[in-house]
């Protein structure tokens, strides 16, 4: 008797190959079909470890705290342990489900399953994780702390690790959200490129790896910020004093800092800081050395020439040698000076561009007061200081509002027989309303001039 299916001479139907669905409209090249099995069999193994991952945060840390917490005998406050273990039952939750799902698509696996609707059903979840990702970094914040100041913690910490220090075991743990989207990413997209446009799953992956990556985008940015935090804090911490007295009054912010065999550095926005410590090592760790700074100079001071296995640094007559280990690292931070370097040229360049472009337009403003002034002598013509700026007072305009305000109005009050004015000894007085109005718009021209 043959098994249900087989034909004679024929083997019997297997999960796993397409004959295994009769129906089946999507018959895949074996090629295709082995490389999709993995990489599901992969999505599937990698969630396993990762809700492992999630239990061990909790059975392990989270709960045992909570326990002494609600017994009276508290080493971490609820604070604490809220800002520590930020929602990480939520995820926790979330992935078991996942992992649920997954397995039994596994178990059915065939040439038309499908896994991306698992992945878009649960995207509104998904947004638990920037949840997370923004109390990331408090998170590890309270954990330093709490290992630097908490006694009790640090005991703790020791009988569930059997001595190993916290921040590698907790740390480790508390990373592994932040790395499992990346990871989505990466499979997702290898699927996808496995899966033909005409299959029942095409469409779903390609709406999921789009979710998923959103996610990931998100991620970079928080963790480029967090980067950016810990280089301030490295440079603070070594600096210390000097930091406030030499770095800070140049208002350049750090955005990145590297080592080399006999020095550090630092690219800031607008400078490049090389110092080095007096005594042994190099390194960014808090240890109490004194710090020489070798150069600290704008980057358009700055000139820097490759060489074998170094990078030259020149800031006028001193010449400062960063000397790598290997070409690889060497290249990298060289391409970084010299995109620092363009940065802060272009900015430059549009900064002078800005100006002289701004310059005619003030010149204009004085031509236009001196023309004023000009105007103003000549609609007066003869008469005596003290009446014209008695009838100027008398409008409301003073000071350097007069040049302006009879320039307005001597289209109206210019006399057409000035020897006749000044015979008969009488001054013509500006027309007041135009004089206020010509010294408002002079105050608003020294306004804007005064902003540019």
């Amino acid at each position: 008797v043959l098994p249900m299916g087989a034909e004679q001479g024929k083997e019997p139907p297997v999960v796993g190959q397409a004959n295994a669905h009769t129906n089946a409209g999507t018959i895949l090249d074996s090629a295709v079909r082995e490389k999709r099995s993995m990489i599901v069999k992969e999505i599937v193994a990698t969630e396993r470890s990762y809700v492992r991952a999630l239990r061990d945060l909790d059975e392990l840390w989270e709960q045992p705290l909570r326990n002494k917490l609600n017994t009276g005998d508290p080493i971490l406050t609820e604070k604490e342990l809220q800002t520590i273990f930020t929602i990480v039952q939520g995820i926790s939750c979330l992935h078991i489900n996942m992992l649920k799902a997954f397995e039994e698509k596994l178990a059915d696996w065939h040439d038309e399953q499908t896994i991306g609707d698992i992945f878009v059903k649960n995207a509104n979840a998904l947004s638990l994780y920037t949840q997370y990702i923004n109390g990331y970094n408090a998170s590890l914040a309270a954990l330093q702390k709490s290992w630097a100041e908490n006694k009790k913690f640090v005991k703790f910490v020791n009988e569930q690790t059997s001595g190993a220090s916290v921040m590698s075991v907790l740390p480790s743990l508390l990373i592994q959200p932040i790395q499992r989207i990346p990871r989505y990413v990466m499979l997702l997209d290898e699927l996808l490129k496995k899966t033909p446009a005409s299959h029942p799953d095409f469409k779903a992956l390609g709406l999921a790896s789009h979710q998923i990556q959103s996610v990931a985008a998100f991620i970079n940015e928080q963790k480029r910020e967090y980067e950016q935090k810990m280089v301030v804090a490295d440079v603070q911490m070594v600096f210390g004093k000097k930091y406030d007295k030499v770095i800070a009054p140049k208002k350049c912010k750090p955005e990145k800092v590297g080592s080399t065999e006999n020095h550090n550095f630092c690219f800031f926005d607008t400078h490049l800081l090389i110092w080095k410590r007096v005594g042994k090592g190099v390194s960014l760790s808090p240890i109490k050395k004194s710090v020489k700074i070798v150069i600290f100079a704008p980057y358009l001071d700055i000139s820097v020439k490759e060489e074998k296995d170094s990078i030259v640094v020149v800031v006028h007559d001193q010449e400062v040698s960063l000397e790598f280990t290997n070409a690889g690292t060497k290249d990298m931070w060289m391409k970084d000076f010299k995109n620092y370097q363009a940065i802060n040229s272009d900015q430059s360049v549009n900064q002078t561009n800005l100006q002289e472009s701004s310059s005619p337009v003030k010149q204009n403003l004085f031509n236009n007061q001196e023309h004023a002034e000009k105007s103003q002598d000549s609609s007066i013509g003869g008469g005596s200081t003290s009446e014209t700026a008695s009838a100027t007072t008398s409008a409301g305009s003073t000071g350097t509002n007069q040049g302006l305000s009879s320039s307005s109005s001597s289209p109206q009050q210019t006399p057409t027989d000035d020897t006749s004015s000044q015979q008969t000894g009488e001054s013509i007085a500006p027309n007041p309303l135009m004089v206020a109005v010509g010294g408002v718009a002079l105050a608003v021209a020294y306004m804007w001039w005064g902003d540019k």
